[in-house]
């Protein structure tokens, strides 16, 4: 089908919410927190290993990370142990709503757009949705931990089509910023796809999405 589409699923990490704005924000906060000595690591070094220790978000052993983080940024006055203890429980209060985003969601709602987010993570994926105001009007939000499968098994994106009523795949376009785990995914089971390029090349061994973005407000351009 081509546009207007009446049927979106989105991504949520690093495509309706900055995830590498909340990442560095945390790392930030636990940089003064004077867990570790400043004074042989900058503010700047520290929150890039932080971010490539989290790796977008696809490191889901906290302990590793913390493990590796306390290896790099050298040594911490609280073990890995307690650092996931404060990190699981945490509030997701380091992500923000972007009012752009918000907007854009919004004029989905007034066009009659059926919408939803299939997410890789666990339960906490619903909090942030919320506390980042993109879960109004969504018609579902299907957290892999929650559901039982993750992205790019085919289970996860039926489950979210039925949610939409149950419309034949084509009509859905799916957004995402994730190569293989989004628009691989969407598009083995029949869905149009559209990429969140975030400065980066596509990768050269993989099918190319429908539709490639910078920001995805971009898709209102779909909508009609």
């Amino acid at each position: 089908m081509p546009p207007p589409f009446k049927y979106i699923l989105f991504d949520l990490d690093n495509t309706l919410i900055n995830r590498i704005a909340g990442v560095r924000h945390l790392g930030k906060t636990l940089y003064e927190s004077d867990v570790v000595d400043q004074s042989k690591l900058s503010i700047a070094e520290a929150i890039e290993i932080f971010e490539r220790l989290d790796a977008d978000g696809y490191q889901p052993d906290k302990l590793k990370l913390f493990t590796d983080l306390a290896s790099e940024w050298g040594p911490m006055k609280r073990s890995p142990e307690e650092l996931v203890d404060w990190y699981q429980p945490a509030p997701r209060d380091w992500f923000e709503p972007d009012p752009v985003v918000t907007k854009f969601l919004n004029y989905l709602n007034d066009k009659n757009v059926a919408w939803g987010i299939v997410t890789n993570g666990d339960a906490v994926q619903t909090d942030k949705a919320r506390l980042c105001k993109v879960d109004q009007g969504v018609k579902c939000i299907i957290v892999s931990q929650v559901f039982g499968a993750s992205k790019p098994d085919p289970s996860i994106f039926h489950e979210a089509l039925k949610h939409l009523g149950n419309p034949d795949p084509k009509d859905v376009l799916f957004v995402g910023d994730n190569p293989t785990a989004d628009v691989v995914g969407a598009a083995n089971v029949g869905m149009q796809t559209a990429w969140i390029i975030r400065n980066r090349d596509w990768p050269t061994d993989l099918p190319k999405p429908n539709y490639s973005f910078d920001s995805v407000t971009e898709v209102r351009g779909l909508v009609g």
